[in-house]
Parts: C-alpha cells; sequence; structure tokens
C-alpha cells in the first residue's frame, strides 16, 4: 500500500482543470457508456462489491454521504460510511484505509481531502482486487466549499464505481521499486477480457493521451520523491545519530579521533534543530624543567558542545538526504599538569578556558532502511579566539623562569563524522 503512488497527481492531467463537474468520467470510446442501470439479475445485498465511504463527523460529510448515497441508488454496490481523522497526511490515511479494506473484505474505499486551493477537494479512490499487481490508487480535484460541490464530487465517485466494477477503470497503479520495462500504469485498462479495452485505450484524442502520457512521465519523475520525504515529512521526526569523528585540532595532533552523540527535531519541511558532545581523548605530554632535572607531566582534556540548525533534502529515487548545517560550538578545555619530581601540582593559570567556535557542516545519509541511515559528514570549525597552551614555571618565590608552549592548536580545523543515524 505504501508503494510508490505513480498515478496520483496524472490523474489530475486526465481528468482536466478541477472546476470540470459532470466531465469526471474517464475517457472512454464514443459509444461505450459507463453501465449504471439497476442490476435485473437475481442477487442479495450481501453478494454485491462493498464500497466504504470515509468521511469526516462534519455538516460536509453528512452533505457528500447523502449525495453518494443518491448516485449510487441504482448502482449494485452496497455502501458503507466510516468515519475517518481529520486532518492527517496522505501517507498516514492510505495505511488506514488499507486496514478498512483488508478488515471489511471491501472492494474500494472512497475519501476526500482537501488541497492547497481553499475550496478545493481532492477525490481518492482506492481498490485492493486481491491480484498480484498493487492497489488502485485515482485522484480528482473538485470544486467542493458548499452542497452543490458535494453532488458534483459524488457524480465523479459514481463514474470511479461504475467503472471499477464494470472493469473499464483506467490508471492502474505500479509499483517503482523493482517494476520492469512496460510496466507503467498509465493508459493500461483493468478489464481486458472482453477485448475492448485495448481499443478504447487507443480511441480516445491523441491530444489527450499525449498529456496523460506526459503527466504519467511527470508523476514518475517527481513522485518518485515522495517515499522517504514523506516518511519524514509527516511530522515532526526526532534522530539520534552516533558516529565516530576524526579532527586536526592541534599540529601536535595530526589526526584526533573520538566520537559524536547527536539528538534533534527535523520538522516536516525539512528544517532542524540539534544538540552534540564529543568525547575526546585528552592530550598529555612531558615537559622538562628549564632549572633543574625535573619533568612536568601536562594533560589537556576538551568537552565540546554544540548547537546546530540546518535544512534537509531528500532524494527517494536514490535513498539519499543532503543536509547542510550551521553548528555553534562551545568547547570547554581543561587543563593540568604535576610535576614528577616533587610529586605535586603545578599551578596553571586559568586552568578552565572556554573556547568558542563556529562549524559549517555538510552531511550525506543514504536511507539504507528507513528510518536507519548511514551517514557521512565534513565540516570546517573555526575557533573565534587564538588560544595558548603555555606553561610557566615559577621559583618559590612566584617568579617566572620559563614559559613553554607545549601545544599549538588550530584556528581552523577540519572534521569528519562517520555513523548511524535512527529516525523515531
Amino acid at each position: 500500500m505504501r508503494g510508490a503512488w505513480a498515478a496520483l497527481w496524472a490523474w489530475s492531467v486526465l481528468a482536466g482543470p478541477p472546476g470540470a463537474a459532470v466531465d469526471a468520467a474517464p475517457a472512454a470510446g464514443p459509444t461505450t457508456e459507463p453501465n449504471t442501470e439497476p442490476n435485473t439479475e437475481p442477487d442479495t445485498l450481501e453478494a454485491r462489491p462493498l464500497i466504504v465511504l470515509a468521511i469526516e463527523d462534519d455538516a460536509r460529510g453528512e452533505d457528500l454521504r447523502r449525495a453518494v448515497r443518491t448516485e449510487l441508488n441504482d448502482v449494485a454496490v452496497r455502501l458503507e460510511v466510516a468515519q475517518m481523522r481529520p486532518r492527517i497526511d496522505l501517507d498516514a490515511r492510505l495505511a488506514e484505509v488499507e486496514v478498512a479494506l483488508r478488515e471489511r473484505g471491501a472492494l474500494a474505499a472512497i475519501w476526500l481531502e482537501p488541497e492547497a486551493d481553499p475550496g478545493t477537494l481532492a477525490v481518492y479512490l482506492v481498490a485492493d482486487l486481491d491480484a498480484p499487481r498493487p492497489p488502485i490508487l485515482l485522484r480528482r480535484s473538485v470544486r467542493a466549499a458548499d452542497e452543490a460541490g458535494m453532488e458534483t464530487a459524488a457524480v465523479i465517485i459514481r463514474h470511479f464505481v461504475t467503472d471499477l466494477i464494470s472493469g473499464r477503470l483506467v490508471m492502474v497503479e505500479a509499483e517503482l521499486e523493482g517494476a520492469g520495462e512496460g510496466e507503467a500504469a498509465m493508459g493500461t485498462e483493468q478489464g481486458q477480457g472482453e477485448g475492448e479495452s485495448g481499443d478504447r485505450a487507443e480511441g480516445g484524442d491523441r491530444a489527450e493521451g499525449a498529456d496523460q502520457a506526459e503527466g504519467a512521465e511527470r508523476g514518475e519523475r517527481d513522485g518518485g520523491d515522495r517515499g522517504e520525504r514523506e516518511l519524514l515529512a509527516d511530522r515532526v521526526h526526532a534522530r539520534v545519530q552516533l558516529g565516530y569523528i576524526g579532527q586536526t585540532w592541534a599540529r601536535e595532533r595530526p589526526w584526533d579521533s573520538g566520537g559524536e552523540l547527536g539528538v534533534g527535531v527535523r520538522f516536516p519541511a525539512g528544517a532542524h534543530l540539534g544538540l552534540s558532545y564529543q568525547i575526546t581523548q585528552p592530550y598529555r605530554e612531558l615537559l622538562a624543567h628549564p632549572s633543574d632535572a625535573g619533568l612536568a607531566d601536562i594533560r589537556v582534556r576538551r568537552f565540546p558542545l554544540a548547537l546546530a540548525a540546518g535544512y534537509q533534502h531528500v532524494w527517494t529515487s536514490s535513498r539519499l538526504a543532503v543536509d547542510a548545517q550551521l553548528r555553534a560550538v562551545v568547547e570547554l578545555v581543561e587543563r593540568s599538569a604535576v610535576d614528577f619530581q616533587a610529586e605535586h601540582s603545578v599551578a596553571i593559570a586559568g586552568a578552565l578556558r572556554v573556547v568558542p567556535a563556529v562549524e559549517p557542516r555538510l552531511q550525506l545519509d543514504w536511507l539504507v532502511r528507513p528510518p536507519l541511515s548511514l551517514f557521512v559528514a565534513v565540516g570546517l570549525r573555526v575557533s573565534l579566539i587564538d588560544y595558548d597552551y603555555v606553561l610557566e614555571f615559577r621559583d618559590e618565590s612566584g617568579e617566572v623562569l620559563a614559559r613553554s608552549e607545549y601545544l599549538d592548536s588550530r584556528v581552523v580545523a577540519p572534521t569528519l563524522l562517520v555513523g548511524l543515524a535512527g529516525w523515531l
């Protein structure tokens, strides 16, 4: 059910602009009309195909229910009305519909969704025919701001249903992933047992057929980006990532390895905020005393914290997501020294320092199996102050005997990060 809906937006091209009400029927041969006559063969109500109409609990839903019952009154189907949750994303709606189809044993489910244009609704139909092919998904826009608009939507639904039960429904959905050539859904008729479907598909207007083909191609090109993007864009998601980080923060350390733990939130539009903490290795060095044979053991420990803000864009066809972000870094630096000969600590002025920095970072995620991804990131950390790592040797009176620089930090430090991330 969560396949790539290749024909979703192409139906709007097939059906024309959103104002056309009675022109909602799919293209057909000039002499073939949908069979909407009452079923004269003896049957029972239970034997008829079940159609589920999902509506919201409001006045518009009640208007739609009445209009659809009137339109399907002479069509050999059973109609059940179900309440649906309002204002959820299409991916979640499709999941609900799949459950309804399975549990009720329904032939199809129909519902309306608001569109970006105020006063415009989209009529959706999903049908699972228990065939090897994926379920059918149809969409048609309609102006439906009042009761008359509900009647227009009901006419469209009638055409959908009658074509579905008679086997003349165009726009069979096909999976994009793993589909071979020639499996494109556009222009394929479902019921070809009587031999008239191919003739009807070829008998349409050539200009309209060209528009349909162009719409299907655009749907496969643009619609392919909807899978993972909708996975992340349906709501606010939390992100947790853990990775290896390498830096060249000091000339004495050509490559310093550590780890980084990050958490954050991603908003539906792609913007995100996050926090991270780096686990770094302490730096250690022995310095000789300038006036005697003593040695000072120098240790430097760093605790980098960062606040990140950025934007992420996802391409479903390649399962890649690119993320550009800017990070504000606060690095706490703790220094200590011990005199080996005297076995006591050596006083260091400013033993705890705060080094602010900024880091633009570019990250690439590969969505191996959503919500899990592997990622690689490169950044350039720029310290806002040039901090000196100097140890002063003093005598008993406090006089400075010598100053020894034991570490030369870089103002600009490249970083590399590789790891695993998960979306919640």
